[in-house]
């Protein structure tokens, strides 16, 4: 008498190892997810600090296109956060659907 529970979803029943089963690989595809999305997120970022250094440091030096160079100091950080918020919300849903 070793029966398995079965458990009773929407979409028929299901045994206690195959329960478990779907919601491993559930669990690994929500965590490669967001290690796909910590990895853009750092690379995007790497990129971003690389143009605003560049345009700190020739802004003085480039008097013709301190204009632009004075936008692009000011637009890159607020992008920068902007992209690690669209992140973080991401990395936050994955995590409610690990939990639900």
């Amino acid at each position: 008498m070793n029966a398995e529970p079965n458990l009773t979803f929407a979409n028929g029943a299901l045994s206690a190892n195959e329960f478990i089963t779907r919601l491993d690989g559930h669990i690994k595809f929500e965590f490669e997810l967001t290690a796909q999305r910590i990895t853009y997120l750092a690379a995007s970022e790497s990129f971003l600090f690389s143009a605003y250094a560049l345009a700190v440091a020739n802004y003085d030096k480039n008097k013709e296109k301190a204009d632009l160079l004075y936008r692009l100091i000011q637009v890159l950080p607020w992008i920068g956060i902007v992209l690690a918020v669209t992140v973080l919300l991401a990395v936050f849903c994955a995590i409610c659907m690990i939990l639900n």
